[in-house]
């Protein structure tokens, strides 16, 4: 008998135990879904490691190329040895009743990355997270800031990148990309599982043409 209600005490602390680590858990989130507080909603719609970014006027600035010291004309920016760039791009949308600031001084930890089991943010990297594009749904503006500012009710999408101090093994890892989200009730972090698999199924970005000062564009 003892050994009876022994068996039945191990089997309730094990399943209580259980119950613990679920609740404990953190949710990831894949390429393309939404998440959202009840002040912002957010969708990161491509992500990727590179050591150079596109720098060719055209829809696709901004964006990861094959580095290539002979054609400098081509490339935005360059990641120096033992750096690696994280690029990014994704929709967000105010739903807050007055405007919202992201990123910057006010927030730095607004965009993180887990690579190879280390988190990184903003003030561990010799740049900021840099937006350097900014949409309306019409056109690309260049807009190369470390913050962004929304106004209630807007829905804009963002291009940038964040320069982690670390040398990429392989820029098909997989590595993690956290967004520090206001609400009523404090920040909410949101983390994205960026995969090969996953960023293979990302067909398209966003095509829209860039514009430039003086109103023209490829």
């Amino acid at each position: 008998m003892k050994k009876k209600i022994l068996f039945i005490i191990l089997c309730v602390v094990g399943l209580l135990g259980f119950s613990g680590c679920s609740l404990n858990q953190t949710n990831t989130y894949t390429l393309g879904e939404s998440v959202e507080t009840d002040k912002l909603k957010l969708k990161l719609n491509n992500s990727k490691l590179s050591f150079a970014l596109n720098s060719k006027y055209s829809s696709d600035y901004g964006t990861p190329i094959e580095y290539d010291s002979s054609n400098v004309a081509t490339r935005y920016y360059v990641a120096n040895k033992g750096h690696t760039l994280v690029y990014f791009e994704f929709t967000v949308e105010n739903l807050d009743r007055g405007s919202i600031s992201l990123g910057g001084v006010d927030n730095v930890k607004f965009i993180t990355v887990k690579y190879n089991n280390k988190n990184y943010k903003s003030s561990d990297s010799t740049d900021t997270a840099k937006f350097i594009l900014e949409n309306d749904s019409k056109y690309w503006r260049k807009y190369s800031v470390s913050n962004i500012l929304l106004f209630s009710g807007e829905s804009k999408t963002y291009r940038g990148y964040l320069n982690i101090p670390v040398e990429a093994d392989d820029l098909e890892d997989t590595f993690e990309i956290t967004f520090s989200l206001p609400s009523t009730k404090g920040n909410k972090r949101f983390t994205y599982k960026v995969t090969k698999e996953d960023r293979e199924n990302i067909k398209e970005t966003i095509k829209t043409p860039l514009l430039d000062g003086s109103e023209k564009y490829e």
